[in-house]
């Protein structure tokens, strides 16, 4: 059972809606300026991809980030605006803002912050076919828990019914995939070197959902589940 909280005004509602036999919790914190944000997405696919976008995302892949930060909140701020601020590394490549499609806390607490056919810029060369999950923290004051750990687990498995997904990867892991299919990207020097949101968190995230694959009627089986040194 999935079950949807939005926060109005301070009040929760929620809405529970049955999804096989996977339960999570999902509270919506939408972002604001969403129509502003898919102009710009339309914009940075016709710099990035050559062509303009498809009506609406088709999710092939989940790409794990953490944010670096301490709180939700700031990461929500920081998402908010549909334009861009700072990061003078990639400000030459689009003016739209990075955002993701989730955000979980050190508690666990999952808040969708886009809808998941909403296109959204977190990772070069996939944002037209991955759903983002930020995970808050990845610094040495606030490292990434194991209650993020099974949330992320929890909630790919979730998108694994509802989606054909077929990788799951750290940010960290992108430029390893850039021979895959499902890799596009025109500019050639369009490119970041990540570390999030680092080798434990996605090994500890394999195992998890490697666990769940054994404990439940659910089909993971597009499920990458290779070692954290690719080249092996």
């Amino acid at each position: 059972m999935v079950i949807f909280t939005t926060w109005l005004f301070g009040v929760a509602h929620a809405a529970p809606k049955q999804i096989d036999e996977v339960t999570v919790s999902i509270e919506e914190w939408w972002l604001p300026n969403q129509e502003e944000r898919q102009r710009g997405m339309e914009r940075y696919f016709q710099v990035h991809y050559d062509k303009a976008p498809p009506k609406e995302l088709t999710p092939q892949m989940v790409v794990v980030h953490w944010t670096g930060g301490s709180t939700a909140k700031s990461t929500w701020h920081t998402f908010a605006s549909a334009k861009l601020s700072g990061r003078r590394d990639i400000q030459s490549s689009g003016s739209v803002n990075v955002s993701a499609h989730y955000l979980v806390e050190q508690d666990g607490t999952i808040h969708q912050l886009l809808p998941n056919t909403a296109f959204a810029r977190h990772c070069i060369g996939f944002n037209h076919v991955a759903i983002g999950i930020e995970n808050v923290g990845g610094n040495t004051k606030h490292p990434l828990t194991t209650g993020q750990v099974q949330a992320n687990a929890l909630l790919i498995q979730y998108l694994m019914m509802d989606y054909s997904i077929e990788l799951v990867i750290g940010h960290y892991e992108s430029k390893d995939y850039e021979e895959h299919a499902l890799f596009k990207e025109k500019d050639p020097n369009y490119r970041s070197v990540k570390v999030d949101p680092g080798e434990d968190f996605m090994e500890a995230l394999r195992v998890e959902l490697t666990m769940m694959q054994r404990d439940t009627k659910a089909q993971l089986t597009s499920l990458p589940l290779q070692e954290n040194d690719l080249s092996k």
